[in-house]
């Protein structure tokens, strides 16, 4: 994957579409496609064939798309299908609503020619994002932000509530951006936009809500184990070559178990005291341990290679695998991560009571701290500006304008929760792409397409 930048519009009247912040390693392959009202250039590691036509239509994937829901589950990978050409396979048959039952991780476009207009369907979690900016002569959209603000027609001012918000948390909440005129889409969406009046519309199909089911702990132990072995059947295939990201905790471990991959990769600057348990955890798996060991220069890298291509979400030195990424494609086909298994599965999104322990600091405690009002939100929350802002704001002033309560809901920068509970909740990791550290985006980046 890299990503796609495009105008709709008076397309003559625009220069050549910004691509540089897409380029991950200057290799890439550039395909572009011109029609009327419509610029689109693609990104990708290698070609794709993309885009792919139906009836006239065309259909650009980018992400992973693992099956479809309608009843019952389709397997995407029990046929001979790429992402795309299933996506094309579902567009045919459902048209744009097959975007309800799509299991993906995904952003997609679609050039509906006879209908004029351009259809873009962001996943259920947003973990593929799209930014768009409204000019005069048509619309500027890209999945990356930076795409956006290089191209002429857009003015990169910057939105202060949103900078402030960025440099305090490492992201902005909701659709926002740094920058005046520049928005996200939200997750499970789909966006038309007209190529003839540039008239943007966003259908909500989807939003994440709590559902809590009373059940023993065994149960859902059995449900987690049942779902993560069903994954692995479903995705693992002979003729690819597979490794893991080892750790050395008990994220990586368990899908160590679980799926075997036989090579395992683990980063540190030396053979620390992490790095000897990730190997001693993948000789007992009899997995190869192959260690990734960051240069001296490791930060200079990143500091040069990264910030051109950030979204504004994380930071530059959360690009771990930068410099690694051409080794591990040659590799292995397909890496597997534990990402985000703390988060969600073992309750570090739930806000906890700190205990005060004096100079020694402080610790988290197993005990959940009620959260029923919006102040209280708001308190739970730990970001601060750096030194360099001369007069900083109010934070609590500056995210209070981000906050919107609506009939016993409550939208964060344009994305609606169902209560307060679910803001809390869910706020730190939807949509994904909001996600306060860069490695998730960098990961994505450096996958083939």
């Amino acid at each position: 994957m890299v990503g796609v930048v495009g105008v709709t519009g008076d397309v003559e009247r625009q220069v050549t579409d910004p691509i540089e912040p897409l380029r991950w390693s200057g290799e890439e392959a550039v395909e572009t496609t011109a029609a009327e009202g419509l610029s689109l250039r693609s990104v990708t590691h290698e070609p794709t064939g993309e885009p792919v036509r139906v009836e006239g239509d065309a259909v650009w994937t980018f992400g992973d798309v693992h099956g479809f829901e309608d009843g019952g589950y389709e397997n995407r990978y029990a046929g001979e299908y790429t992402a795309a050409e299933y996506v094309v396979r579902l567009y045919r048959s459902h048209g744009l609503e097959f975007a309800r039952g799509m299991n993906a991780a995904a952003s997609v476009f679609v050039h509906q020619r006879d209908r004029d207009r351009l259809a873009i369907v962001t996943d259920r979690l947003g973990t593929h994002p799209v930014y768009y900016a409204e000019t005069d002569a048509g619309v500027v959209f890209s999945t990356s932000i930076q795409s956006v603000l290089a191209h002429p027609a857009v003015d990169p001012e910057p939105d202060t509530e949103g900078l402030y918000s960025y440099l305090a948390f490492n992201c902005v909440p909701g659709v926002g951006t740094p920058f005046e005129g520049v928005r996200k889409l939200p997750p499970g969406s789909i966006a038309t936009i007209d190529l003839t009046t540039g008239g943007i519309e966003v259908e909500r199909y989807w939003r994440l809500e709590y559902d809590p089911v009373n059940r023993s702990f065994s149960y859902f132990v059995d449900r987690f184990v049942e779902l993560l072995q069903r994954v692995f059947e479903e995705r693992a295939a002979d003729d690819r070559r597979y490794g893991l990201l080892l750790s050395g905790g008990s994220d990586s471990r368990l899908l160590l178990a679980a799926g075997e991959p036989p090579v395992a990769y683990h980063l540190a600057d030396w053979m620390s005291r992490e790095a000897r348990t990730a190997e001693r955890v993948a000789f007992m798996a009899d997995a190869e341990f192959r260690l990734l060991e960051r240069p001296d220069d490791h930060i200079e890298r990143m500091l040069e290679h990264v910030p051109p291509r950030m979204n504004f979400n994380g930071r530059f030195d959360q690009a771990h695998l930068n410099g690694f990424d051409g080794r591990i494609r040659e590799e292995c086909d397909v890496l597997v991560t534990g990402l985000y298994g703390d988060s969600l599965f073992k309750g570090g999104i739930v806000p906890a009571f700190d205990l005060d322990l004096g100079p020694v600091g402080s610790i988290a405690t197993p005990i959940e701290r009620e959260v029923d009002s919006l102040a209280d939100y708001l308190a739970t929350l730990d970001g601060s500006l750096p030194s360099f802002v001369e007069t900083p704001p109010d934070l609590g002033s500056v995210l209070r304008s981000s906050l919107d309560e609506r009939d016993g809901s409550v939208a964060l920068g344009g994305v609606e929760y169902a209560s307060i509970r679910d803001l809390v909740l869910f706020s730190p990791y939807y949509p994904l792409s909001n996600d306060r550290d860069y490695h998730y985006f960098g990961l994505t980046q450096m996958a083939p397409q």
